[in-house]
């Protein structure tokens, strides 16, 4: 079952609800048995996993799913259900039932940021995840200065915690360099933002500038913001893009992107380097 959703914006976290039921089952309860697995995709993405799994009798009684989170990949996606029964018998039947579905904004989309030449304030926010918070876990830093140019000022979140996601607050002279902070988030020595043209190792389709993580045996880059603002106890939704820009190591070679909470592991990639891609990455927690 599917229908073309349109308006959507691309890289957007959404959460998707439905109600579901098992009218008619000829199955018993046996927990060894694989269960039917509802399929759900958008925009051709692979099925995300183990939204709704059953295999047992009939369950008339409608149950509600909420906060689904699913990446929107372009403005105009396929939504896509399926309900994958292949391990059952030549007589066996689960059937599934759906009604009431939803697809959302996740977060609020904070304005563009802006420029200005007067007296500024900002404080650093940052990065969040799938994930309950249960300590604080933040760091507030307020600078204030005082500048005759244009400076790009990152914008007070709304819902979205994570200051100037796309790197487009970060200053021309933090190009190319490191260590060093800029837009709000820091890099270590190994790492580095750029921006589209001149040596630039990739080109992003996301505004102009990226963060670029160089991976050697030297040492391990990094990429980091501290957050404040956040609610102690709330459940907050990470996701990223990301591109394998350049590869030059050996085959059977492999790196582990690793993205922290404070010192919570909270999303692991492990990337071939042999191989070129650019993908959304949503950790589900």
């Amino acid at each position: 079952m599917s229908q073309q959703i349109a308006g959507l914006v691309p890289g957007t976290a959404y959460t998707l609800g439905f109600d579901y039921s098992i009218p008619f089952s000829n199955e018993e309860e046996d927990p060894l048995a694989i269960p039917c697995s509802l399929l759900v995709s958008l925009g051709g993405n692979p099925p995300l996993p183990g939204v709704v799994l059953y295999r047992g009798p009939a369950r008339p009684a409608w149950v509600r799913v909420d906060d689904v989170p699913i990446v929107a990949g372009a403005s105009n996606n396929i939504l896509e259900f399926g309900w994958d029964c292949s391990e059952l018998g030549p007589s066996e039947r689960v059937d599934f039932t759906l009604d009431n579905v939803v697809l959302e904004r996740a977060y609020c989309v904070p304005p563009n940021p802006s420029s200005t030449s007067s007296t500024t304030s900002a404080t650093s926010t940052t990065s969040v995840s799938t994930i309950t918070t249960t300590t604080s876990l933040t760091t507030t830093t307020t600078t204030s200065s005082t500048t005759t140019s244009s400076v790009c000022v990152a914008p007070t979140p709304t819902c979205d915690v994570i200051v100037d996601g796309g790197f487009e607050c970060v200053a021309e002279d933090a190009l190319n360099e490191a260590p060093i902070t800029s837009g709000g988030w820091t890099v270590s020595t190994g790492a580095v933002f750029q921006q589209n043209g001149g040596n630039s190792i990739t080109t992003t389709p996301f505004g102009t500038k990226y963060a670029l993580l160089i991976g050697q045996d030297t040492a391990i880059p990094t990429l980091s913001q501290d957050l404040s603002g956040l609610i102690v106890g709330g459940l907050y939704i990470f996701d990223f893009q990301y591109d394998v820009a350049l590869a030059g190591a050996p085959e059977g070679s492999v790196c582990n992107l690793e993205v922290l909470y404070g010192n919570q592991l909270i999303a692991f990639v492990t990337i071939v380097p042999t191989d070129n891609i650019r993908l959304d990455f949503e950790p589900s927690f």
